[in-house]
């Protein structure tokens, strides 16, 4: 695996147009967001059983002012770097997003996170079953990480804040690393 950043760590990185989109939804009035809740569900282990979280590009749940600029930062990223966009999520303060393994997808992702003031976290489970929690800053980071088949990784994200997260995906690490490096200055 030739990535050259650790795999669950957290970099700190500034980018204007991340910092755009985080200033347009935590400025956004409440009611331009309709959260998805559903709890319970029965569902295979890769997907989680249940949330309370804002697709950020669906226009049923986001406004367009929100939605199109999401949109718009996920194509270009997605097209200079042929990555995937798996998830654009806004978690407001109570939002979550249950225990999950996306062990179906099998991919390595950059999953860029933004909280306002810190008070969020991501969680896994190592290979032990220890729970690791990553306490989120306020800002963005980005963790990289590794789904698979093979190596399943239990993980949720919690948020008591406003808090934003993009996962861009692809079944090889090295256009995750030309993002996190090149788009993102993370060296």
């Amino acid at each position: 695996m030739p990535l050259s950043l650790d795999l669950f760590e957290k970099y700190t990185f500034t980018n204007s147009n991340f910092d755009e989109i985080a200033t347009l939804v935590t400025t956004a009035s409440e009611d331009v967001f309709t959260p998805v809740q559903l709890d319970n569900l029965e569902v295979p282990r890769a997907m989680p059983s249940s949330i309370n979280l804002v697709p950020l590009t669906d226009i049923d749940n986001a406004s367009l002012e929100v939605a199109v600029p999401c949109r718009e930062l996920i194509q270009e990223i997605e097209e200079e770097y042929g990555l995937i966009c798996t998830v654009a999520a806004y978690y407001p303060s109570g939002g979550f997003i249950g225990w999950h393994t996306n062990e179906n997808v099998e991919m390595y992702n950059a999953i860029c996170t933004y909280s306002h003031e810190g008070n969020s976290f991501f969680e896994y489970k190592n290979n032990s079953d220890n729970v690791i929690r990553v306490d989120d800053t306020p800002g963005w980071t980005v963790k990289i990480t590794r789904w698979s088949r093979s190596e399943p990784v239990d993980h949720r994200a919690v948020s008591d804040d406003h808090r934003i997260t993009f996962t861009f995906s692809h079944k090889d690490s090295e256009p995750i690393n030309e993002f996190v490096t090149e788009y993102l200055g993370i060296t």
